[in-house]
């Protein structure tokens, strides 16, 4: 039986309807594509800025293990000398030395890393992240000698108080350290630590 004019135009209509639902099927899955990939770029990004805030916070962690070991260098100077300190090792020391001696305030000194290898986490040839640290200095006073950590207020160290302080009583630094880290030609993540310590008499 030949198809009738009526036949042959619902044909037509359920054609034209299918390929306008697979036209809108392929829309909403290429949005669909699309908003995922944003969602995977963007969680990768944010992946990439927590690794280097937590390279930058391994900086300013550095900075602090770098004064605790090269700021009680007087001490014993011959043990300092002989482990060849570099310049900025030799300047944060020199710094406290002269921060000591000054009667006329002791404002907060700034030593910044100015590219010094000991000031530095990354290894030679290492290019993928550049790692350093800047410390700034205060002196905040002299602990006088005897006295105690808690518990009694007098010398004793009574009621679980431990005593602290030598002949001369210790010297209270607070240092800042500013931890940084550069991706190869990214923007620079920072992170700072604090420490309040005392450094032996010397």
């Amino acid at each position: 039986m030949m198809p009738t004019a009526s036949t042959s135009f619902r044909a037509r209509q359920q054609g034209g309807l299918t390929i306008i639902m697979a036209l809108v099927l392929v829309g909403v899955m290429g949005a669909a594509t699309f908003s995922l990939s944003r969602n995977a770029i963007r969680e990768l990004s944010m992946a990439g800025t927590i690794v280097q805030g937590n390279k930058a916070a391994a900086s300013a962690d550095a900075g602090l293990d770098w004064v605790i070991i090269w700021g009680q260098g007087a001490v014993n100077e011959a043990s300092f000398t002989s482990a060849t300190p570099s310049a900025k090792e030799t300047a944060l020391l020199k710094m406290i030395k002269d921060t000591l001696a000054s009667t006329t305030g002791h404002p907060p000194v700034t030593l910044a890393s100015g590219g010094d290898s000991s000031m530095s986490l990354n290894q030679v040839g290492a290019a993928q992240t550049l790692q350093d640290f800047d410390i700034e200095a205060r002196y905040l006073g002299n602990l006088p000698a005897g006295r105690t950590g808690g518990g009694s207020s007098d010398n004793s160290g009574a009621s679980g108080g431990t005593k602290v302080g030598g002949a001369s009583g210790d010297y209270f630094w607070r240092f800042l350290s500013t931890g940084r880290a550069t991706p190869t030609g990214a923007a620079t993540f920072q992170a700072q630590r604090e420490l309040v310590a005392t450094l032996p008499p010397f």
